[in-house]
């Protein structure tokens, strides 16, 4: 019994995570999939940090119009999903902060 419920948990743990993108004044910049990371695996941070760094600058540059450049992903939480970062957008004059908070809803 104690396996099958590690299974499942594992089945649920692996699922596609959603995070949605947020700044202040601007509260939907976009949804990016995760992908089915375990979340509770602490080795696959970078991955989680890999996979953010590779689809936030595409969200952010469809967002503004302009090149985007992402730094200091720092994961804040896995249950749920809280993730603070921050990107330059081109021609902006300052740094924007971001929040990534995982959504159940896409």
């Amino acid at each position: 019994m104690e396996d099958l419920l590690r299974e499942l948990n594992n089945q649920v743990m692996k699922k596609d995570k959603f995070v949605l993108v947020t700044a202040e004044g601007e509260p939907n910049i976009g949804v990016i999939n995760l992908g089915g990371l375990d979340m509770a695996d602490e080795s696959k941070h970078p991955d989680i940090i890999k996979a953010i760094e590779k689809t936030l600058p595409v969200v952010l540059q469809e967002h503004y119009d302009a090149s985007a450049t992402v730094t200091g992903i720092s994961i804040s939480s896995c249950f749920p999903i809280f993730i603070k970062t921050k990107a330059f957008i081109d021609g902006h004059k300052n740094t924007i902060n971001l929040v990534l908070e995982e959504t159940w809803i896409y």
